[in-house]
């Protein structure tokens, strides 16, 4: 069970705890940490075997998850970029976008 913070869980200047003492994490890796092995092993599959990679929110520069939409290229793949900043991929890239309402209103106007 999860002990609130007394100042409520948005506003709480305490890290949330279990029961047992143990402290709550949420399941995604942080900046620093290590990808779980297998997770990035079958992403690296993943990127391989994709036709379209759509990569979102990220500069491309920290790997080793950076390396994903390489391989999607090197297979084949197309790769389109929504990011506010440019990246090292942006002229491999189907496509690049600043922003993720223009992606969409591009994507709604294709005739599949």
């Amino acid at each position: 069970m999860i002990a609130a913070a007394p100042d409520g869980p948005l506003t709480a200047r305490t890290v949330p705890r279990c029961e047992c003492g143990g402290v709550f994490k949420p399941d995604i890796t942080f900046f620093g940490e290590s990808l779980p092995e297998q997770a990035f092993v079958r992403s690296q599959e993943l990127a391989i075997r994709a036709k379209v990679m759509l990569v979102l929110g990220t500069s491309l520069t920290v790997f080793p998850a950076a390396g994903l939409p390489r391989l999607t290229l090197q297979a084949g793949g197309k790769v389109f970029i929504v990011n506010g900043q440019p990246t090292g991929l942006d002229d491999y890239a189907e496509a690049r976008y600043d922003d993720l309402q223009v992606f969409a209103d591009a994507m709604m106007c294709l005739k599949v």
